[in-house]
């Protein structure tokens, strides 16, 4: 058998078969395939020398945001392909209004396989300088309800920013637990798994406090940053409230950007 690529000498890292050994891979009509060393040095098309560098399956960037010429925080996602992420999860770039605009211009003509939280604010995440308003007076619950039928396949969850500026001071945690009650009973009706995914950056609701309002499989997005309330409490300890979330099966995203993360968090968790 012919094969069409030889990557040689790599150090071959994948986690689903739990391999970590230097060996070569093999690929014809662009897939891997098996192949003793004599089938494959019948004349491949191209030799990729690997030797020390990390051959691996393509990475999943877990929290972006890549609602291209939608949005003024988004990037293209199809440049994530070099970086050799060829999975992603967008973080609530679109809301209600923009989703299915989202959905048709970027998730179906990607490269990149892509799945997405949707902001229950109609307008998404617009603009560093323009807010969202999270007050459930403002949703509009039909839509919600609909996009997330419809899209089913690619919704995971709902994203809720909890940034003093964006939620009220004194009733921001009031604004999640709207959030996570709208999940649940959405979940019921259809028979969904929706998860929420909450930014924690600045939040006026200290970090203990916002954990247990979340639900096991929800994320506790940004947690090493270090605005206002943090991980870690007075003492220097990481927030008894934090722990006993992650003991409940909250998921803690680093989801490190340069207005997101903190050292000086990082070094204390």
């Amino acid at each position: 058998m012919k094969v069409d690529y030889v990557i040689r000498g790599g150090r071959v890292l994948d986690p689903l078969e739990g391999t970590d050994r230097i060996r070569d891979i093999y690929i014809r009509n662009m897939r891997i395939v098996e192949a003793d060393e004599g089938e494959a040095e019948c004349g491949p098309d191209r030799v990729i020398n690997a030797e020390g560098m990390i051959v691996t399956p393509g990475l999943i960037d877990f929290h972006t945001h890549i609602f291209h010429e939608g949005s003024n925080i988004c990037i293209h996602p199809d440049m994530m392909i070099a970086q050799g992420t060829t999975a992603a999860v967008d973080a609530g770039s679109a809301g209600t209004a923009t989703f299915e605009a989202f959905y048709r211009s970027v998730v179906s003509a990607s490269m990149l396989k892509i799945k997405s939280f949707l902001t229950l604010y109609a307008g998404g995440q617009l603009d560093p300088k323009l807010c969202e308003d999270f007050d459930p007076r403002l949703y509009n619950l039909d839509k919600i309800e609909r996009l997330v039928d419809t899209y089913r396949d690619n919704i995971l969850g709902f994203k809720i920013r909890l940034s003093k500026g964006v939620v009220p001071d004194e009733t921001g945690a009031e604004y999640l637990k709207a959030v996570v009650r709208l999940s649940d009973e959405i979940n019921d009706r259809l028979g969904t798994d929706l998860r929420v995914c909450v930014h924690t950056t600045d939040s006026p609701v200290p970090a203990g406090e916002l954990a247990k309002c979340l639900r096991k499989g929800d994320i506790f997005c940004h947690c090493y940053q270090g605005a206002g309330n943090t991980i870690i409490d007075e003492n220097g300890d990481i927030d008894k409230g934090v722990l006993e979330a992650r003991e409940r099966g909250v998921l803690f995203d680093a989801a490190n950007g340069k207005g997101n993360f903190a050292l000086k968090t990082a070094r204390a968790a």
